[in-house]
C-alpha cells in the first residue's frame, strides 16, 4: 500500500519541501487523528489541489468519504464531515465561530489563502502552516508534460521548457496554456522547432517572449516613463482592473524581479 509521501510525490508535482514536511502528519491523520492545516501561496499555486489530493489519499486508504469543500464566503458547517476544506479563508466572516470546531479534535480543517497578511492570529495559530515556494522550471515542465500526454500531445523537452519560460510561472497558468495549445495543435498542427513554437504562442495566445502580456508591458512602460506610480494611478491610466494588477500582473513581475512595491508606490528594480 502507498505511503502518503509516495502518493503525493506521484500526484502533486513540485513543492517538495511542503511534501517532506507534511507527509508524516497525513499518515497520522490516516491513523485517526485530526489536525488543522493552512496552505499559503499566490493564486494558482495548487493549494486547493493539494488539499483535495490529501483527502483523496485518506479516502483511498480508509475506504471512507467524508469531506466538504467551500470558499470562505460560502462555508457552512456539516457536523458529519470529518474534513472541512475552506478555500479563500480570508473571505470567512467571523472566523471566531470555527475556533471551537478546530479545537474539538473531531475534524481536520484545511484552510487555503492567497491573501493571508490580514488573517487573524488566533486562526493562524490553530494550524500547521505551510508556505509554498516558487516552482522550479523542471517541475512546471513535468506538469505540462503530464497534462499534454493525457491529450495525446508529446512535445520535446526543449519545447516544454519554452512553454514554461513563456508562462506565468505557476501551475494553473501552465495548465491553462496547455489547454489552449491542445486546441491550437489540433487545428494548426504541432510546431517543428522552438522558433515555430514561440511564434504560435505569440500569434494565437498573445504571449511575448518571457511570458509577458500586453498588460505587463503597459505596466512596465508606464513605470519606465514615470519612475514611480501608485496603484490607483496605474488602474486609472492603464485601464487595467485593480484585481488584475494585484493578482496577475504584479505577482508575475515580482517573480521576475522587475518591480518593487514600496510605501511610496511601485518602482522598477
Amino acid at each position: 500500500m502507498w505511503s502518503s509521501k509516495s502518493y503525493l510525490e506521484t500526484y502533486f508535482i513540485g513543492q517538495q519541501e511542503v511534501v517532506n514536511n507534511i507527509h508524516y502528519l497525513i499518515d497520522d491523520v490516516e491513523a485517526g487523528n485530526n489536525y488543522n492545516f493552512m496552505f499559503r501561496a499566490p493564486s494558482g499555486y495548487g493549494k486547493t489541489y493539494l488539499a483535495h489530493r490529501i483527502t483523496h489519499f485518506i479516502h483511498f486508504k480508509t475506504l471512507t468519504k467524508s469531506f466538504i469543500s467551500f470558499t470562505g464566503d460560502k462555508w457552512r458547517y456539516f457536523s458529519e464531515k470529518r474534513f472541512q476544506l475552506i478555500d479563500e479563508v480570508h473571505l470567512l466572516k467571523d472566523p471566531e465561530r470555527i475556533y471551537p470546531l478546530m479545537d474539538s479534535g473531531n475534524h481536520t480543517f484545511m484552510l487555503m489563502s492567497n491573501e493571508y497578511e490580514d488573517l487573524l492570529e488566533p486562526l493562524v495559530n490553530r494550524c500547521f502552516v505551510f508556505n509554498f515556494g516558487q516552482y522550479r522550471r523542471t517541475d512546471l515542465a513535468e506538469i505540462a508534460k503530464k497534462f499534454l500526454q493525457k491529450h495525446n500531445v508529446i512535445l520535446p523537452h526543449e519545447m516544454l521548457l519554452c512553454l514554461v519560460d513563456n508562462s506565468r510561472l505557476m501551475p494553473r497558468e501552465v495548465i491553462n496554456l496547455c489547454k489552449r495549445l491542445v486546441i491550437i495543435f489540433r487545428q494548426e498542427g504541432k510546431p517543428n522547432s522552438v522558433e515555430e513554437f514561440e511564434n504560435i504562442l505569440f500569434r494565437f495566445c498573445g504571449i511575448r517572449q518571457g511570458g509577458f502580456t500586453a498588460n505587463d508591458e503597459a505596466y512596465l512602460n508606464f513605470l519606465k516613463e514615470n519612475e514611480r506610480a501608485g496603484l490607483t494611478t496605474l488602474v486609472n491610466v492603464l485601464q487595467i482592473p485593480r484585481q488584475t494588477i494585484l493578482n496577475e500582473v504584479e505577482p508575475f513581475l515580482m517573480r521576475k524581479n522587475l518591480i518593487r512595491i514600496t510605501t511610496r508606490g511601485r518602482i522598477l528594480n
